[in-house]
Formats: structure tokens, C-alpha cells, sequence
């Protein structure tokens, strides 16, 4: 597990390193930026730190009531079915990615109604490729365990069901 987080760390690390030495004579400040345009994207990386950290709250919070009630067996079969679900998350984030500079751009050019088509597309497009990764939760719950665990933890099972349905 270690092992796990030292490189999730460090590719992480390396990324961030990677993006600001391509991406450096865009971010470095220097004289060409007006000073409002500065304290608009200190006021921007402010509400993304308060938003991280608040999403880092709330996707732990879980953790701690289960481990309040549960146990460690609790935590245990909690964070194996919530492995799975992270799917969900890593989908989320991946049309945020898509949609918000999509959407800032359409704002830009006063394109209000192309704003409204592009969130239903977004939402259309998220439930028809989430809905099949949901059935799998749902009807082959023990086979997705038995493959990826090896047996264990098939006490899991019925809080990846309810996971899978939240998951809509």
C-alpha cells in the first residue's frame, strides 16, 4: 500500500512539475499581465483551494461515520465496494473537464442557448455511459469481486449495490 501512494505521489508531483515547465511562460507573472487580471486568478485559485478541500472533506467523511459504526471489518468491506464506484468520480471529473471551459467559452460569446444543449448532451451522453458500468454492479456484483479480489471481501457486496444505485 505504500508503494501505492509514494507513486501516486510522486507521478503527481512530476506532473505538476512537467506542466508548469511547458506551460511556464503562460503562468509565470511578468509584466504583461494587468493587475486585475492577476487578482482575478488569485481570487479563482482561491475558490478552487476552499472547493478541493471541501471535496476532500466530504469524500472522507464516509470513512470516519463507517469507521464510528463499522469497525475496521466496516472500513474494510466499505472501501472495497467504494473502489469500484470510483469510476464514477473519475467519469465526473473527466466531463468537468470538458464541459466547464466548453461552457466559459460559450458564455464568452453570448451563446446561451448552445450552453443549454451542451449541458443535456453532457448529461445524456453521462447517463448512457454510466448506465452499463451500473447493471455490471448491480447483476454480476459476486463475479466482479471474485475476479478482482479473489473472494474476498464478498461481504461487500450489498453496499456496492447501493453504491452502484447512487451512482445514477
Amino acid at each position: 500500500a505504500n508503494t501505492v501512494i509514494y507513486s501516486v505521489v510522486m507521478a503527481s508531483f512530476f506532473s505538476s512539475f512537467v506542466s508548469f515547465f511547458l506551460s511556464r511562460h503562460i503562468t509565470v507573472p511578468s509584466i504583461r499581465w494587468s493587475s486585475m487580471a492577476g487578482r482575478k486568478i488569485l481570487s479563482y485559485g482561491g475558490f478552487g483551494f476552499g472547493n478541493n478541500i471541501g471535496y476532500i472533506a466530504q469524500s472522507q467523511m464516509d470513512n470516519f461515520i463507517f469507521s464510528a459504526f463499522g469497525g475496521v471489518t466496516g472500513v474494510a468491506a466499505y472501501g472495497a465496494a467504494k473502489t469500484f464506484t470510483r469510476a464514477f468520480d473519475i467519469y465526473a471529473q473527466v466531463i468537468q473537464m470538458l464541459v466547464v471551459p466548453a461552457s466559459s467559452m460559450l458564455k464568452g460569446h453570448n451563446e446561451e442557448k448552445k450552453i443549454s444543449s451542451l449541458i443535456e448532451k453532457s448529461i445524456c451522453f453521462s447517463f448512457y455511459a454510466i448506465l452499463p458500468v451500473i447493471l455490471i454492479f448491480e447483476v454480476f456484483p459476486k463475479e466482479v469481486f471474485l475476479f478482482i479480489y479473489g473472494g474476498k471481501y464478498i461481504k461487500s457486496i450489498p453496499i456496492l449495490r447501493v453504491l452502484a444505485i447512487v451512482g445514477l
